[in-house]
């Protein structure tokens, strides 16, 4: 089984995505992978708060991400964009025209 980006899903994992019966974008660990499934093939246990405690949902590995590659992901995009080079074209002089 693999994650949306082909990277190999193992039990144990950090993952962050969608899952079946939660909504929104959810951050948890792999619990459970049902090998040869093309659907609800595997069982996340979702992180929890003092209001709600962990649970498990299901999902499929290719709505999830490891969560190190998405971090890595955003990271990538908080980059500054590399500088334009300035290119001097030598036709403009002190006035402005050429």
């Amino acid at each position: 089984m693999h994650y949306r980006n082909q990277r190999p899903a193992h039990v144990g994992d950090a993952v962050i995505g969608k899952v079946y019966n939660t909504p929104g974008v959810i951050v948890g660990q792999m619990v459970a992978i049902t090998p040869g499934s093309t659907t609800c093939n595997c069982t996340v246990a979702l992180i929890g708060n003092a209001a709600q405690p962990v649970k498990t949902d299901y999902s499929q590995c290719d709505y999830l991400y490891l969560a190190d590659d998405a971090y890595d992901a955003i990271e990538a995009l908080r980059q500054p964009p590399a500088a334009t080079p300035v290119v001097d074209t030598g036709t403009q002089t002190a006035t402005g025209t050429a």
